[in-house]
């Protein structure tokens, strides 16, 4: 899929998008984290596309609530991930962000609650054998199992029309 500028979702697209209640397609996951991340090589989100097919066709779910629809529960995970991206960005900055979004070229892909830790750990010198390991060894997941949303990291509620954010995509 391809994220070219035409494509990618600035950040007031992104909060209209959510509002409105729509799920999070393919498409947009790409155009939000190509305007998000707009120097990170094209191809390190494809591999997040593709965990995201991988872990739905196996039956894993967000907040572990089964969801029967598949295009639902993809939309779900692109939700959250795309949610962990934002926060990544607004704590550790756009550089560190990106270096945990481009383990995607390595075929590292994370669950939402490995983003944290996966940065510091990035930031702090480790390697990817040593990222893969503390993968495998469940040393990146956080002490609870947290989904982030959209809504929630966009701040924005049920009743929000003018939502006011300070984030730079």
């Amino acid at each position: 899929m391809k994220t070219e500028g035409k494509n990618r979702f600035q950040l007031e697209s992104l909060r209209q998008f959510v509002l409105d209640g729509k799920p999070l397609s393919a498409e947009v996951f790409c155009g939000a984290m190509a305007g998000m991340f707009p120097n990170v090589k094209e191809e390190a989100i494809q591999p997040w596309l593709e965990f995201v097919d991988e872990i739905t066709q196996s039956g894993q779910y967000v907040d572990f609530q089964e969801e029967p629809d598949l295009e639902t529960a993809k939309a779900h995970w692109y939700d959250t991930l795309l949610a962990g991206f934002c926060q990544l960005k607004a704590e550790h900055g756009e550089s560190s962000a990106a270096r945990t979004l481009e383990l995607g070229l390595e075929r590292l892909c994370l669950y939402p609650y490995e983003l944290e830790e996966a940065t510091v750990q990035l930031g702090q010198g480790a390697s990817l054998e040593k990222l893969g390991q503390m993968m495998r060894d469940g040393f990146l997941e956080s002490e609870t199992a947290q989904f982030p949303k959209l809504r929630d990291v966009l701040g924005l509620d049920a009743s929000a029309q003018s939502p006011q954010m300070n984030m730079n995509f």
